[in-house]
């Protein structure tokens, strides 16, 4: 999707996933650590999303920049709950529409 999407190269399919599979893993910690509570690992999470993002945008020219900016701006109202308001448990969800505690996807699908 990403490749496509944003038109990248084979290096920057390479360097994205990288990119995407280190914040995978450092998800995985924070969402791992039984002495983190729920909301530290939501503001860690949401750190980590920002850096990630950071990272990708410097694999891209310009112009990918401008079609991420606007493919995660298109994304922000959907991600934006209210605070009342509550996901389906994780126990009634299957594991691949599982979210991260922040709300985001999983990182760990390769781009396409």
């Amino acid at each position: 999707m990403l490749t496509q999407e944003l038109s990248l190269n084979t290096d920057q399919q390479a360097k994205l996933k990288n990119i995407l599979e280190d914040q995978h893993q450092q998800a995985l910690t924070f969402v791992n650590d039984a002495n983190m509570s729920r909301e530290d690992k939501i503001q860690k999470i949401r750190v980590l999303r920002e850096a990630t993002i950071t990272k990708a945008r410097g694999i891209m020219n310009d112009d990918q920049k401008k079609k991420l900016d606007a493919m995660l701006q298109q994304q922000q109202p959907h991600n934006q709950q209210s605070p009342g308001s509550q996901q389906q448990p994780s126990s009634q969800q299957s594991p691949s529409s599982q979210q991260s505690p922040a709300g985001q996807p999983p990182a760990n699908r390769p781009p396409q």
